[in-house]
């Protein structure tokens, strides 16, 4: 076996990674007839726009997406060296990677085309895929209810599309399923502040290293924007972004 090769368990999103040629283009086509957001990254993870795939042509080993109305993001586009293309699909995450774009038009409307890639990531871990936050750059959270006199800060341990995890030590503050948290702020490292609401979904008790009683709360967004689930699945694509840079450099 060649040494240089990753394994899975460094890259554990390659034992996620679809080959055949039939399933890719039945996975992007699945994306085009339920008329799926798609985010396409360019010039690094807080770069991106929103679009949707329309059309799938095997026959010419191309995607055609709808196209951008912005003409600076249209040549930083098309002279990204590198581009990155994520969706989220009945729960399940869907990701690849292109080198090019160039513009075209479908259907007499303006459009781009990216070649058709040879593999996709389809993940489904949970429900929603969760990235483990950095410990040196999580994102933090302001809790606040009628029952906290102040914003309780904490931070964030896991985060998704759908919600996020944090922990505490159980002296500190006590909460049960069911609980709601209303208006409390999201703060996520280099993608900025958001308003949310949460609701406790499950509550699991544990000892951490220093022999501490910890209590781990599993939230679920209550009623979030469009925008803001954007927000929050930029930093998700950052923290994938960061790991990856950092097990290329070991």
């Amino acid at each position: 076996m060649n040494s240089l090769q990753p394994s899975l368990d460094e890259n554990p999103e390659e034992q996620y990674r679809v080959t055949s040629h039939t399933e890719v283009v039945a996975i992007l086509r699945a994306l085009a007839a339920d008329n799926v957001l798609v985010n396409v990254f360019f010039d690094g993870p807080n770069r991106l726009f929103v679009t949707r795939l329309l059309a799938v042509n095997p026959q010419h080993e191309e995607i055609i997406f709808d196209g951008l109305s912005n003409d600076a993001e249209k040549t930083a586009m098309h002279f990204a060296p590198r581009l990155s293309v994520h969706a989220f699909h009945h729960q399940i995450k869907i990701m690849f990677d292109s080198e090019q774009a160039e513009p075209t038009r479908f259907e007499d409307q303006p459009a781009f085309r990216m070649r058709l890639p040879k593999s996709v990531i389809r993940l489904q871990r949970r429900a929603d895929y969760r990235a483990k936050a950095p410990v040196l750059s999580a994102a933090t959270l302001a809790l606040q209810n009628e029952s906290l006199s102040t914003p309780l800060i904490v931070r964030i341990s896991e985060i998704s599309c759908g919600g996020i995890s944090f922990s505490l030590p159980k002296e500190k503050a006590t909460f049960s399923a069911g609980h709601v948290f209303i208006c409390c702020r999201l703060d996520m490292p280099q993608i900025g502040n958001i308003d949310v609401a949460l609701e406790i979904r499950h509550v699991a008790q544990y000892e951490d290293s220093a022999g501490r009683t910890m209590q781990r709360y599993g939230c679920k967004f209550i009623d979030i924007s469009g925008a803001d689930t954007t927000r929050v699945q930029r930093y998700v694509h950052q923290i994938d972004m960061d790991r990856r840079r950092t097990i290329g450099h070991q």
